[in-house]
């Protein structure tokens, strides 16, 4: 800002009071008659009089006041020196009250403009981004604009701060090349400073959150290497743990050591247990309930527990139940390693036909950037199996082990764990069933998972691409893998408007599923406090071989609107989904889901 608006003597106030009082009838100031109607500039040439109008004092509509006519006479003599102009004056205003209010009228001389002739640099490095020259204009022959140089000078400054010279200084200077040259040269000084380092990290407002676990999740760590972005980091990294309401991450320099600061966190915790019951029911005649429980710090060390069951019916002898318990602690035994366990159990009932299984998994982790982690771990389930053949109905029960290794690499950079915005997420994984580990099923399983978000105000959208390819080997070369091994697709976290499970092969349960499965999903949304209105486009495509996929079978598309609720744990999902190829085609089916897809 240029102008800073002046204070306005008491007495000034009561003198026009009293004259405007003893004028006649009185008028009510913020009427029409004491706004200003119009401004006009004459005599730009070289500059758009639509440019220099958000710049005055007093503009239409505004206020009319004893002092908008000298106001704003300064600031369009101060806006043409800003642009080089430094002949450039005021000849003339004018000030008329009419009916409508004051016209407010300028005559301006703006002279030549001052073209640069020279730019000269001292005190920089040869890191330093000099394309920031060529994006304002500031460069030989170009005319002097004082505003885009204030550009050139922050983008300089931002770019030593982020490399931890936090007291850089940076000064300009502009001289005439001559006494009666309109050439300028300019001239910048830059003095970086010692760089400077993190020396503390105070932390306050925790209750049961751990000191050092929040240090350890913020990523900030005494002597580094100080700058904005990595406050910014150690911000959202403590946001997106979900254990704070609040972060606030600022720096305090030194008074007297200028190489060094203390970064303060302050945080106010988020309750950190949770009960949730959703009850469901779709248009395809299937209803659910769903109970779940959970603690996001239960030692204080961030370690999470959960616990949940449901029940799904379609009134017809088709059912589910499913019981599952995880537990996750990011600083196993206080040490840098993430490790992870569930156990699960489910029972599927198809009529005559019935799934049971119980699967445990435990995983351990390592951080190795910001947003990534390598992981490994080992899932062992044993499924009992009762079938009926669908051609003499003669049943069989059979027991099944899977015992495999997992390894993987995933990266999450997302900015909230439960209702993101913004944000990548790929998850890239390689299982291996048999082998050593013994068991039933023998198969190599290749899978990649990657969702990018964005958002800008109150619009946003995500993409999600999902792909897994399950190759059988050995002994399930033959024989094949087990149903409770195949993939599904259809529903509403991966095909919406198709049923659960709706496409693929028919297998010994007389269900569909298939070994390799191709998913995408699109979605757009416009947001209005907590809720949000999206539409949305799915496709996918599950097949029994490689050799499937050429055909046009086992292929879904989908197209649909819904409603969104947005809460702490996540978001309540109502959708419609209109199948668009396939068995179930043009057969809309209503949704209703909770969490996100991905």
């Amino acid at each position: 800002m240029y102008f800073q608006m002046r204070k306005i003597s008491p007495f000034l106030i009561i003198f026009i009071a009293l004259t405007v009082g003893s004028c006649g009838a009185r008028k009510d100031p913020y009427s029409s008659f004491a706004r200003v109607q119009r401004v006009q500039i004459s005599g730009t040439e070289q500059i758009d009089e639509k440019d220099i109008l958000p710049y005055l004092y007093t503009g239409p509509g505004d206020l009319y006041s004893p002092f908008s006519s000298s106001k704003n006479a300064g600031n369009i003599q101060n806006y043409y020196y800003q642009l080089g102009f430094f002949h450039a004056r005021v000849v003339s205003g004018i000030d008329s009250l009419t009916e409508a209010g004051y016209i407010l009228l300028y005559s301006v001389f703006e002279g030549e403009r001052s073209l640069i002739k020279s730019v000269t640099l001292t005190g920089f490095d040869s890191a330093l981004d000099m394309s920031v020259f060529k994006k304002n204009n500031i460069l030989p022959g170009q005319p002097l604009n004082q505003m885009n140089l204030s550009m050139v000078m922050i983008a300089i400054a931002s770019e030593y701060i982020n490399r931890g010279f936090y007291n850089v200084k940076i000064q300009d200077t502009i001289l005439p090349a001559d006494l009666d040259s309109l050439a300028m040269n300019v001239f910048i000084t830059i003095d970086t400073g010692s760089r400077v380092f993190i020396d503390q990290i105070e932390i306050l407002g925790n209750r049961n959150v751990r000191t050092k676990i929040i240090e350890m999740e913020s990523r900030l760590k005494r002597g580094q290497i100080f700058s904005p972005d990595l406050l910014n980091r150690a911000r959202s990294n403590l946001y997106y743990t979900g254990l704070f309401s609040f972060v606030s991450v600022k720096p305090l320099p030194s008074k007297l050591h200028e190489d060094s600061l203390k970064v303060i966190i302050k945080v106010e915790e988020s309750k950190i247990s949770f009960f949730l019951v959703s009850v469901h029911y779709k248009s395809d005649r299937k209803a659910g309930i769903n109970i779940q429980w959970g603690n996001n710090n239960l030692f204080g060390n961030a370690q999470r527990i959960s616990v949940s069951a449901s029940y799904k019916t379609d009134f017809y002898g088709e059912y589910s139940e499913n019981v599952e318990l995880n537990y996750s602690e990011p600083y196993f035994l206080g040490t840098s390693l993430i490790f992870s366990s569930y156990i699960k159990a489910e029972r599927i009932g198809y009529g005559e036909r019935n799934l049971e299984y119980i699967e445990l998994s435990p995983s351990l982790g390592k951080r190795i950037s910001a947003s990534g982690v390598l992981y490994s771990g080992l899932v062992f389930r044993r499924a009992w199996i009762d079938t009926a053949s669908t051609e003499n109905e003669l049943k069989f029960s059979m027991s099944k082990f899977t015992n495999s290794f997992v390894f993987g690499y995933s990266f999450d950079s997302r900015d909230n764990p439960f209702s993101p915005t913004t944000g990548l997420k790929q998850d890239i994984r390689f299982q291996v069933a048999g082998k050593f580990l013994g068991g039933d099923n023998y198969f190599y399983r290749m899978g990649w998972d990657w969702v990018r978000l964005i958002s800008s105000s109150k619009l946003g959208c995500y993409i999600f691409l999902r792909s897994t390819w399950t190759f059988p080997y050995d002994r399930s070369l033959e024989n094949g893998i087990s149903p409770d091994q195949k993939l599904t697709l259809g529903g509403v976290n991966s095909l919406r408007g198709y049923p659960e499970n709706s496409l693929g092969d028919i297998d010994e349960l007389n269900q569909r599923s298939g070994n390799i499965l191709v998913n995408g999903m699109t979605q757009a949304h416009y947001t209005l406090g907590d809720f949000a209105i999206e539409v949305f486009f799915d496709a996918g495509g599950l097949w029994n071989s490689a050799q499937d996929i050429s055909s046009y079978e086992n292929i879904g598309f989908s197209l649909g609107t819904g409603f969104i609720y947005n809460t702490p744990a996540g978001p309540l999902r109502l959708e419609f989904g209109v199948p668009l190829a396939g068995e179930h085609r043009y057969k809309g089916l209503i949704q209703f889901a909770f969490g996100n897809p991905f």
